[in-house]
């Protein structure tokens, strides 16, 4: 969505210019509209503006960092945060470099209070103002007198020891990843930039920033310093506009072993922070040492390098929705091509292996019956002749272990249904009854005497009923009972299995003992009427006196 100034808006605000104060009032507004709006009058009325006070810049901010508070769906977010960003890049050296003071110090005032929902957006925004920066000071040539001011103002308002430390983390973490799509520079251009970073090993007493700035930024050049001597060496080509070119060259043309020795003999460096330093200073030695042997000579990387840097008509936010449009385009032809690739290679394949097929197959034979032989290699031939022997052999083993013919039948696919489940029970009940009655007929007649001497044992037949294979296995095509021998406490040793009782037998359940009444309800209830009732207890109370 752009965000251009139109002479509408001049006129319904009113012929006089708007206040600070007024603009605010829209950016900060919850509706979509008039927060548009007054981002439109800020882009075309703040040079005009530009004597502003410190305490008006940080009232527009208070409402511009409200109005990307407001912004929702990640076209809009992106669009709103290079248009509030280029408010830096557009305006001049001194008005960018005041409007980045009072953005730097707002968001890190503001940070604590950002929730975790809209941190992300809050995130690309930082990027946004940092990408503008560079923008702003390679329009002014890297005018090293503005780059030490604009250093300066990140130093204290976006790196220093006040607000939170998360705001800080992030600078840190994408300084180097923004300031690449501007490289290469001069190396006192680097020293200015890369400055607060040297003090921060030197002074910080916050050891997460402190390896934050070793992780990001210093090891950054020592290890692609290490990756371009590598590939001088081998004669091999660095590619151009990478981060194996850009850190490489200044990992070994800076001369960091030398500045961090003498920030680490300095009495005023933090003694937590000496030994980081050593071992960066031990790290770039080494680097400058192998440079040295290998002879070889680093230039100055070429200057041709693409540089990401937004240059549409009407705004860049316009831009970055077409150049997403065109990445989705182009990623559909991809899959088209990939598609189409694997379609012919599959084909080829195809082609190539019948023209082997060709080679080898000998006159006497053709292709399909090489193909049927190779086939029937891996396939076992299962002729009615060996179904029926499996089978016969299967039939002998079940009459040993004492199991029927007639308990073979064929594979189902059993319906899951509620009547198939309580078919299934009500067989698994029948099976129970019967063993548990045959049971019972060879106790005898001193079952009595056995059940009241051993422990009772109860077990069903889901839980004690065990598989033995037989050998061989019988074929896939029969399904067989498993043989009903009780395992677990029936089958301790000393033991011997006592008789099970069958609950479901009206004979085991319990009787309930009728309640005794008492001799009123007897009487009230044998009584035609209560006053016969009445008189009868007072008879008999009176017999019993």
């Amino acid at each position: 969505m752009s965000l251009s100034f139109s002479d509408t808006d001049i006129a319904a605000v009113g012929a006089p210019p708007p206040s600070a104060a007024s603009i605010a009032k829209l950016l900060a507004s919850p509706k979509t509209a008039a927060r548009n709006r007054g981002v439109r009058l800020l882009s075309s009325l703040l040079p005009s503006l530009s004597p502003l006070p410190d305490s008006t810049l940080l009232k527009i901010w208070k409402g511009l960092f409200f109005c990307f508070w407001h912004a929702d769906k990640s076209l809009y977010q992106s669009s709103l945060a290079t248009s509030i960003a280029t408010l830096i890049s557009s305006n001049g050296s001194d008005l960018g470099y005041q409007f980045l003071d009072a953005s730097l110090l707002t968001l890190r005032r503001e940070w604590g209070n950002i929730d975790y929902l809209r941190m992300d957006k809050f995130y690309l925004l930082v990027r946004r103002i940092l990408n503008h920066t560079f923008q702003l000071l390679q329009s002014n040539s890297w005018n090293l007198s503005l780059v030490s001011r604009v250093m300066e103002v990140v130093e204290k308002r976006a790196l220093g020891p006040e607000g939170t430390k998360g705001f800080s983390y992030h600078v840190v973490e994408i300084f180097l990843e923004e300031l690449i799509k501007f490289l290469p520079v001069t190396k006192e251009t680097l020293e200015v930039l890369l400055a607060p970073f040297l003090r921060i090993l030197e002074n910080s007493v916050d050891s997460s920033l402190v390896n934050k700035v070793r992780t990001e930024v210093f090891a950054k050049f020592l290890v692609n310093g290490g990756k371009y001597l590598g590939l001088k060496k081998g004669g091999d080509e660095i590619e151009k506009g990478s981060e194996v070119e850009l850190f490489g060259y200044i990992g070994l043309i800076m001369g960091f072993s030398k500045d961090l020795l003498d920030l680490a003999k300095k009495e005023e460096t933090v003694q937590e922070n000496k030994k980081i330093l050593h071992e960066l200073r031990d790290g770039f030695f080494k680097l400058e040492k192998d440079l040295e042997k290998s002879c070889i000579e680093i230039s100055l990387p070429s200057t041709e390098i693409p540089i990401e840097v937004m240059k549409i008509e009407n705004g860049e936010g316009s831009g970055e929705i077409l150049s997403k449009k065109r990445k989705k385009n182009k990623e559909k032809k991809n899959k088209k091509k990939k598609l189409k690739t694997k379609e012919n290679t599959e084909e080829q394949l195809v082609r190539g292996s019948n023209i082997e097929e060709l080679e080898e197959i000998t006159d006497s034979g053709t292709i399909e019956n090489k193909e049927n032989e190779r086939g029937n290699e891996n396939m076992i031939n299962l002729d009615e002749n060996v179904i029926s022997n499996l089978q016969k052999q299967f039939e002998k083993v079940a009459a040993e272990a004492g199991m029927s013919a007639e308990s073979k039948y064929e594979i189902e696919t059993p319906k899951i249904t509620r009547k198939r489940k309580k078919a299934k029970s009500a067989d698994k009940l029948e099976v129970s009854e019967l063993e548990l009655s045959s049971e019972d007929g060879n106790m005898g007649t001193n079952g009595e005497n056995i059940s009241s001497s051993v422990k009772k044992v109860r077990f069903s037949m889901k839980s004690n009923l065990v598989w033995k294979p037989s050998s061989p296995m019988p074929p896939h095509d029969l399904r067989l009972p498993p043989s009903a021998t009780p395992r677990g406490s029936a089958l301790k040793k000393g033991v011997p299995p006592g008789p099970v009782r069958d609950i479901s037998s009206p004979a085991a359940m319990k009787r309930k003992k009728p309640k005794a009444k008492s001799a009123k309800k007897v009487l009230l209830k044998g009584s035609k009427s209560p006053s016969m009732a009445v008189k009868r207890l007072r008879k008999l109370q009176s017999l019993s006196a």
